[in-house]
Formats: structure tokens, C-alpha cells, sequence
């Protein structure tokens, strides 16, 4: 046993290492303020358990792959676990460009797990486990097929990684096509191969995706029958190849959506609007950088005097920004949410991996200070989400244990259900244009209160504050909405507000 565990030990290369406890050092400072408290949203509030049968939405694998750590939404838990799958995904990209400098590993690591997508992941900690694992399939689809492999073996295992991260969550296949660009690029810059093995690898590439997303389709498309159920409407999958949308419409509109997309990620909100911020400064400096670092491979690697190895390498960066919004091309309905980007990770590694080997001494240091910077900044701004949602779970625990004693005051015994009477224009509590310029992107998925509306607070009262009795129906919830006696209720938290119509206790917010 014990010399068994001396070869392991010596199979797994020092850049592994590196690789892995980078992600696991940074991601404590990141995050452990999210993986020790329970601080929920208005999603996470309807998964304190919840066993992931989401095979509508074609995360047909999300249940296996959450089931290790239980179908509850255990912060700490399942923190450590997308911590360690992270890592397992870092030595992969270490191993995929062979990254030996150790700050370089460290900065990787950094930059991919503070991302502004992970702090978003984990405002659902409930399913963060299972996308991490994804993001780990993602990346070994892409070990397992790289430039001069051919081994039947390594493509079918590359086919199975394709078709289970898909499985999981769809939007990680960006992660693998981006990954995939980036290695191809690596290898056009290095040229170690022959022309025939670069168009080799460009054919198993559309041979392993292809097939890989068929069986994917395929056992989605046998769930579906198994379980007796329809497509949902998440990402317009029940509309897929129902709209009567022509190609050039199809693909005009994915570009109109990507463009969009990509001008709210790296600036975060319109800056000539709302002025500039330190979130948009650093990410158009990181641009900035990353085309001055392109520019510099190319000519100190003469690519331009590969004619056809320039051009390839061309049309990698122009398919950047299209496979990392991939689905816009595929789905008429349905937008990029911030959890499916982590994609753009990628090309921040990617430019960094360049700079270091590429630049002169100097841009080199101030190369790696920038991404030194960026990843601090996510780091800071993954606090300051987290102690938002804090402040949130404060207020909202404050109003529910006010509501609760409220009801119960009232209730001579004939209270049976309650009702939650509007509250629609705090649904979207965001954090005002200060605050939210601090977050950037994730700011308006935190809520200054959780009890919003009759779903949301409903829920939070029965599960949370153990009000006693259960909510009222949809129908029945309409019904009290045009009662006279609802419509003459002051609002909370005016004296009043709270009442006992027909053994209902109606709490009326607006």
C-alpha cells in the first residue's frame, strides 16, 4: 500500500500541486465568508433540499453529480467540495500548457476561482458542487484530446467528459470550447506539429463535440420520455426548434446578444451613464493587454510568415466571444445569466500565459501585477457580495420574526393559512448606483430583503421561521388581492397591516 502511494505520489507532477492549492488558498479568502454562513437568495431560498430533478431543463446529470455531498444546501460542504474540483481544474490547465513558473500557477489559480461567475455559483451553493465538477469534465474533454493525440480511447473518454458536463450544465461546453481555442492557439504559436496534425485535431475536435453533445441530446431526450415530462422554458429549451426563425435572423440576433453581453461583463453597467469604476478600469486595461500580448506572440513567432497557421490562429480569437455565448446562437428566447460565463476565465488565463512568456522583463512584472490586481478586486468584490447577502438574511430574519409574532397575536385559533399581499416594488431591491458600482456585475442578484412577495416570503416563512401554518394558493392568494377589506389594509408595517380575513392572516406589503 504504501508503495503504492509513493507512485501516485510521484505521478502527480509539482505544477499540479501548485495549481491545486492556489485554487484552494485564494478560494478560502474568496469565499469562506459564503461557505460559513448561511446566506440565501431568492433562488436558493425554494433549494435548502432539493434533490436537483432537473432533466426538464436538460441538467439530466445534475442529481448524481450533487449527490455526494446530499441534496441540501450545505455552505461549508459543498464549498470545500467546488474548491477541490476547482483545483483538479487548474492542475488540468497546468498540465494542457505545461505551466512550470510558479507565480504563474498561482496567478491562474487565483483568477479562476475569484472570478466574479464563481462568487455568482456560489450565491446557489446548493448545485455549486455539481457546476464545479462540470467545469472539471469541461477541461479534461479537453486533456484528453489534445494537439497529436490520436488514441481512439482519449477521444471517446473526451466524448463522455462533453456529453456529462453538458448533462450537468449546459453552459460549461463554453468552458471546453474556449480551453480547447486556447490550447490550439498555444500549439499554432509553438509550432511543434505538422499541418496535418493541426487539421487533424480541428476534425476530432467537431468529432468530439458533435457526438458528445448527440448523446448528451439523446439521453436528455430519454429522460424526458421516462419521466414523462416536457422541456422547460430555461434557456428556451421548450421553444427549441419550434420558432420559426430563419438562420440569418437566428445568428444576427446571437451577435446582437453577445455584443451586449460581452460590453455588461467587462464594464458592468453603461460607464458613460453611471461613471466609471474600478471593476471596468482593470478589465479594459486586461484588454488592453491582452490584444498588445497577441500582437507580440504573432511577431516574435513569425506566425504571420505561416500563412495558413496565421489565419487559423485568427479565426480562434474571432470564435472567442461566440463559443463563450454559444447558446445564443442555438436558443431564440432566453438570456446569458453571469453563472454561465466562467468561460471568459480562460482568456484572462490564457493572456496570462502569454504575457509571461512573451513580454520583456518590465510589462512582464507589470503584466503580472495587473492580473495580481484583477484577482484581489474579485476577491474584494466576492466579500462585499456575501456581506450584502448578510445584511439581507439580517433584515429579512428581523421582518419574519416581526411578521410571525404579529400573526400569532392575532390568532385566536381560527388561522389556518396566510397570505403575503404584494410587495412587487421591492422584488428588485437593488443596491444603489454606489454601492452596486462596487459588485459590478452580481449586484442585482442580492436583495436588501427576501420576503418580497407571497412565494418568496411564504416560503421563508414556513421554512425558515416555522410560522405554523401553510400559505395560501395561487388562486386563493387573487381572491384576498380583490377583497375589499384587503384593498382598505395599510401597508406593513403600519398598524393595521397585518389581519385575519376569513382564517387567513393576510400580511399586506404594498
Amino acid at each position: 500500500m504504501t508503495d503504492y502511494a509513493e507512485k501516485l505520489e510521484e505521478r502527480i507532477k509539482p505544477n499540479w500541486k501548485t495549481a491545486f492549492l492556489a485554487v484552494i488558498a485564494v478560494g478560502l479568502i474568496a469565499h469562506m465568508y459564503k461557505f460559513t454562513n448561511t446566506l440565501l437568495n431568492h433562488d436558493s431560498l425554494f433549494s435548502i433540499y432539493s434533490k436537483m430533478n432537473m432533466s426538464s431543463s436538460g441538467r439530466w446529470f445534475l442529481m448524481p453529480a450533487c449527490a455526494l455531498s446530499s441534496y441540501y444546501d450545505l455552505p461549508w460542504l459543498n464549498g470545500l467540495l467546488s474548491l477541490l474540483y476547482a483545483g483538479m481544474t487548474a492542475a488540468v490547465i497546468a498540465d494542457i500548457f505545461d505551466i512550470k513558473e510558479k507565480h504563474v500557477l498561482i496567478l491562474a489559480g487565483a483568477l479562476l476561482i475569484s472570478f466574479p461567475c464563481i462568487t455568482n455559483t456560489f450565491f446557489y451553493e446548493f448545485t455549486a458542487d455539481g457546476y464545479m465538477l462540470s467545469m472539471l469534465l469541461a477541461s479534461l474533454a479537453v486533456r484528453f484530446s489534445m494537439v497529436g493525440d490520436n488514441k481512439p480511447w482519449h477521444l471517446l473518454i473526451s466524448v463522455l467528459c462533453i456529453c456529462f458536463s453538458c448533462g450537468i450544465y449546459q453552459a460549461y461546453v463554453s468552458f471546453a470550447l474556449l480551453l480547447a481555442l486556447g490550447h490550439f492557439m498555444w500549439e499554432l504559436l509553438n509550432n511543434r506539429h505538422e499541418n496535418k496534425e493541426y487539421y487533424r485535431w480541428i476534425l476530432r475536435q467537431i468529432l468530439a463535440f458533435a457526438l458528445g453533445m448527440l448523446a448528451y441530446f439523446i439521453i436528455w431526450k430519454i429522460c424526458l420520455h421516462l419521466g414523462k415530462a416536457e422541456p422547460g422554458s430555461y434557456l428556451g429549451l421548450d421553444s427549441l426548434g419550434k420558432d420559426k426563425v430563419g438562420i440569418i435572423s437566428l445568428i444576427a440576433g446571437g451577435i446582437k446578444k453577445t455584443a451586449r453581453g460581452l460590453a455588461n461583463f467587462f464594464l458592468g453597467r453603461n460607464v458613460f451613464k453611471y461613471g466609471w469604476t474600478w471593476y471596468a478600469i482593470l478589465n479594459l486595461a486586461f484588454l488592453l493587454l491582452c490584444a498588445a500580448v497577441l500582437i507580440t506572440a504573432v511577431i516574435k513567432e513569425k506566425l504571420y510568415k505561416r500563412p495558413s497557421h496565421f489565419l487559423l490562429f485568427l479565426l480562434c480569437i474571432i470564435a472567442t466571444p461566440f463559443f463563450a455565448f454559444i447558446w445564443n446562437f442555438v436558443m431564440v428566447s432566453g438570456s446569458y445569466h453571469l453563472v454561465m460565463l466562467q468561460s471568459l476565465s480562460i482568456v484572462y488565463i490564457f493572456t496570462l500565459i502569454l504575457s509571461q512568456k512573451y513580454l520583456k522583463k518590465s510589462p512582464r512584472v507589470l503584466a503580472a501585477l495587473l492580473f495580481g490586481v484583477l484577482a484581489f478586486k474579485f476577491t474584494v468584490q466576492a466579500n462585499i457580495c456575501y456581506f450584502e447577502m448578510d445584511k439581507s438574511a439580517e433584515r429579512t430574519g428581523t421582518m419574519a420574526t416581526e411578521i410571525v409574532t404579529r400573526v400569532h397575536r392575532l390568532d385566536e385559533g381560527n388561522v389556518e393559512k396566510f397570505a403575503i399581499i404584494g410587495g412587487k416594488e421591492i422584488s428588485l431591491a437593488a443596491l444603489n448606483q454606489e454601492k452596486s458600482g462596487e459588485i459590478m456585475i452580481n449586484a442585482h442578484q442580492i436583495t436588501d430583503n427576501l420576503i418580497f412577495d407571497h412565494s418568496h416570503g411564504g416560503t421563508y416563512l414556513v421554512e425558515i421561521s416555522g410560522i405554523g401554518y401553510p400559505a395560501v394558493s395561487e388562486g386563493e392568494l387573487s381572491e384576498l388581492e380583490n377583497s375589499p377589506q384587503v384593498k382598505d389594509m395599510p401597508m406593513w408595517p403600519q398598524n393595521g397591516s397585518v389581519a385575519v380575513i376569513d382564517n387567513v392572516a393576510v400580511i399586506k406589503l404594498s
